[in-house]
């Protein structure tokens, strides 16, 4: 969210998937009203639809449009599954350069 939120050490316990933009000890009440639901908007200059995917972790957020998303979740796992090779490989000993070559990611 685009926003601040408290009891983070409570979130974390319950496993609770929250990406924010901060923390602050500070209740929203009375400081907060929702004004709409189910509409586009835009944050730090990106679109976001209803239908759009969004993928969060520690790294940080990404908005996938729904029109693309079968291809962006292909590209995605294909490129993870390089990765993993990759890592794999310079586990065993490769030598980086070969790692490279062979799979064009690390």
């Amino acid at each position: 969210m685009d926003g601040y939120v408290r009891d983070v050490r409570r979130i974390v316990q319950m496993g609770f998937p929250v990406f924010a933009a901060g923390m602050r000890p500070v209740d929203s009440r009375g400081r907060s009203i929702v004004l709409d639901y189910d509409i586009p908007i835009e944050r730090a200059g990106v679109a976001v639809r209803t239908g759009d995917l969004i993928f969060a972790d520690i790294d940080g957020v990404v908005v996938i449009p729904q029109e693309v998303a079968e291809e962006a979740i292909e590209n995605a796992l294909h490129k993870a599954s390089q990765e993993n090779a990759s890592r794999a490989a310079l586990q065993r000993g490769a030598h980086l350069r070969d790692v490279y070559a062979c799979y064009r990611v690390l």
